[in-house]
């Protein structure tokens, strides 16, 4: 393919995400930089399968602080849990943080782990277009180890009746997620979240 055709092909795509993440340092308006910062520290930290992150325990960092992951903490004392979740939950899960978009939400997760796609104009709780963990398809019968803060696995920010069946396999009571992300940088930014039309 020619440069000047792909340019073309690729431009639009990039100005929609652009457009789609215009408050891209608003964890609650979609994926940020220091948001999946959080979520990697989080994931390597637990050596888990994935990570996730609600928006409501991020914010926005100072201009001055954005290479810190820390400065996007809202709240530095949560504990930290891994949860057995399978591919159908994890999907409902991801179903739900998507659910209000492009609205602000408390309850979007920052993710590490995963890449999902989803049509913002599709109806509630059918949004998904795809999921993949570790560049592999999303199985809903596999089980996934996921690490999460502890008020998320305790249903709060909007997840309250979804963890109820699930296990958790370890937990970190004396590290919080503050512990895990002081130091963190954030890197170079490549949304894990990819909207349609």
């Amino acid at each position: 393919m020619q440069p000047r055709a792909m340019f073309r092909r690729v431009l639009p795509a990039a100005l929609f995400l652009l457009a789609t993440f215009a408050h891209a340092d608003d964890p609650a308006m979609g994926p940020t930089a220091a948001g999946q910062a959080v979520a990697d520290a989080l994931r390597e930290f637990t050596s888990s399968d994935i990570a996730l992150v609600p928006a409501g325990l991020l914010r926005e960092p100072d201009k001055e602080k954005r290479e810190d992951a820390s400065a996007a903490l809202a709240f530095e004392s949560d504990g930290i849990v891994v949860v057995n979740l399978t591919g159908a939950k994890l999907r409902e899960a991801l179903e739900r943080s998507v659910s209000a978009f492009p609205q602000s939400s408390v309850g979007f997760l920052q993710v590490a782990g995963l890449e999902a796609g989803f049509k913002k104009t599709a109806p509630a709780n059918a949004r998904l277009t795809s999921v993949s963990v570790g560049g592999v398809k999303l199985e809903d019968g596999k089980t996934y180890a996921v690490a999460m803060p502890l008020s998320l696995q305790q249903g709060q920010l909007g997840y309250a009746n979804l963890w109820e069946d699930s296990k958790i396999v370890r937990r970190f009571d004396k590290t919080t997620l503050g512990v895990v992300v002081k130091g963190r940088r954030v890197g170079s930014f490549v949304a894990r979240w990819s909207p349609q039309g």
